[in-house]
């Protein structure tokens, strides 16, 4: 989770949000992502998709710090736009994906911003009732295709759903056994997919046995040095830690060599079911990207 620096807005304007989205254009088409909702609060975003390879953080990196310095200069303001790291969990199955994206649509209405859900301009909602147009990294038609079997159906039924959710209490999303989407059964069937990719010359030792991940250990510590000190303690190498967060191996070791005691790596595999997703997940796993409140 990431949210406005100090809780402040993320964007004023349509102008701002035209740069957003375009941004987000460009990090979808350059690492193949495919998006089935998003909405942008004033201090936060959400996003709803699905990656092909372990593009995630990279990208999600490369899109706000891309929005970020632009809004600055815009704005006539210095330092961070995003406050901390994101969170990403991953969605078990289809059933879930439908409810996480319900979740995300109705999430202004829900916050009081609006009357109606469709009254809010920043989101995925116009699209997914074929009321605007679908952009090239949108995967709405897979959605509509969910719910029925003509472009027409699919929208209605899904409109359907959208008013259901209006009707009942908030929905709490169902997050169980770390980071994943659903329930224990679905979870449990996530985590038995990772332990099987543990073989894989693909999926690099640290992305397979240790737990937590590096953006979960990045995102409880506000300071990153107390961050890079655990992370080094919970078995990380110290190239691995530098290398994610893009500084020198050098600095790395002198922030977590400091009386840092090193325990033993744990043998939990979850890396894959984080926002870093690993290659066993490509293809078969939507993950929810989710910045800042509820």
């Amino acid at each position: 989770m990431a949210r406005g620096n100090n809780r402040e807005r993320i964007a004023h304007d349509e102008r701002d949000v035209a740069s957003f989205l375009t941004s987000l254009r460009a990090t979808c088409l350059r690492y193949s992502w495919r998006v089935y909702g998003w909405c942008l609060m004033p201090n936060h975003y959400h996003l709803v998709l699905e990656t092909t390879e372990s593009t995630l953080s990279f990208g999600l990196r490369r899109h706000n710090s891309t929005y970020a310095q632009w809004f600055n200069k815009r704005h006539q303001r210095v330092g961070h736009v995003f406050q901390g790291r994101f969170k990403a969990l991953v969605v078990a199955d289809d059933q879930y994906l439908h409810t996480v994206l319900r979740y995300v649509e109705l999430n202004p209405w829900r916050a009081g911003l609006v009357k109606h859900p469709v009254e809010w301009p920043w989101s995925s909602i116009h699209v997914s009732l074929g009321a605007a147009p679908v952009p090239p990294w949108s995967a709405v038609r897979e959605i509509w295709g969910r719910f029925g079997t003509t472009k027409s159906e699919g929208i209605a039924r899904y409109r359907d759903f959208l008013l259901e959710g209006m009707h009942t209490a908030a929905e709490v999303l169902p997050v169980s056994h770390s980071l994943v989407i659903g329930d224990d059964r679905a979870a449990a069937e996530v985590h038995a997919r990772v332990r099987d990719s543990e073989s894989s010359a693909e999926v690099p030792h640290e992305q397979r046995v240790l737990s937590p991940s590096l953006d979960a250990l990045f995102f409880r510590h506000r300071d990153v040095d107390e961050g890079i000190k655990e992370a080094y303690a919970s078995g990380f190498s110290l190239r691995a830690i530098a290398t994610y967060l893009g500084v020198h191996y050098s600095t790395v070791s002198v922030i977590a060599r400091r009386k840092t005691p090193r325990r033993r790596p744990s043998t939990i595999a979850v890396k894959a079911v984080t926002a870093r997703a690993s290659a066993v997940t490509a293809a078969e796993l939507q993950c929810f990207a989710e910045f800042g409140d509820a």
